[in-house]
């Protein structure tokens, strides 16, 4: 059940998901120790469709469960940890619980970094969480250092085209926004733009979100026919 509605939630299929991994923990719950690490993925997993809903009152003591038995289990530097930390400090930056949700995200990052492998695609994911939280409270300079080494572990591990070089880029190009370096922002958008056209079908969120990024960019700097002309591209 957990397998089938993971990928149900996966696709965005909420309500097909919600049934099957509810089920998966309560069965969990009857069947295991209350210290499994299999309850800590299946609390885990609905928790992030909590999220995904912006059930967030319902997902924070799943999230808060798994971490208390992934600490009891490996200790608290195990990476392990690291994941149930990131899911927390994500929960919290969603309801703008910005001093609770600082912490964790450091203390995830140190474990990974910790880790034999400290340029791995988990440590890039937790530096693109950690970025975003950061341009959310206008701390530019933290934001912009943590996406651009988040950037260089992707292109490294995956490939300059991967895209999640294009999600990464397209969240660097929104930091020179912020900051009105328009000039520095345009090609960044226009690389994260091919690479997301090249592997996206017309209509995707991720594609649609490049496109408005970019076109509001434009408008900003005057240049509103460029700007339409991006905007038509957006399919839904």
């Amino acid at each position: 059940m957990d397998t089938i509605g993971t990928v149900y939630m996966q696709m965005g299929l909420n309500d097909e998901a919600k049934p099957l991994l509810e089920q998966a923990v309560e069965i969990r719950r009857e069947e295991l120790d209350p210290g499994d690490p299999d309850l800590a993925l299946s609390l885990d997993n609905l928790a992030t469709l909590y999220t995904n809903m912006s059930r967030y009152k319902d997902a924070e003591p799943l999230y808060s469960e798994s971490l208390e038995i992934r600490e009891a289990l490996h200790g608290q530097s195990h990476v392990a940890v690291s994941d149930s930390l990131l899911h927390l400090a994500n929960l919290y930056t969603n309801q703008n619980r910005y001093a609770e949700a600082g912490p964790l995200y450091q203390r995830a990052l140190d474990i990974r970094e910790a880790a034999p492998e400290a340029e791995s695609l988990e440590v890039a994911a937790i530096l693109g969480d950690y970025s975003s939280f950061n341009r959310q409270q206008s701390r530019y300079a933290e934001a912009e250092a943590q996406c651009e080494r988040a950037l260089n572990i992707v292109e490294k591990v995956l490939g300059r085209d991967h895209l999640r070089v294009s999600q990464l880029l397209n969240d660097l190009a929104l930091l020179y926004s912020d900051q009105e370096r328009y000039a520095e922002a345009e090609p960044v958008y226009q690389r994260a733009l091919a690479i997301g056209e090249r592997e996206r079908p017309p209509g995707h969120r991720e594609l649609n979100e490049t496109l408005s990024d970019y076109a509001k960019l434009l408008h900003v700097m005057g240049r509103d026919e460029e700007a339409r002309e991006l905007e038509v591209r957006i399919q839904g």
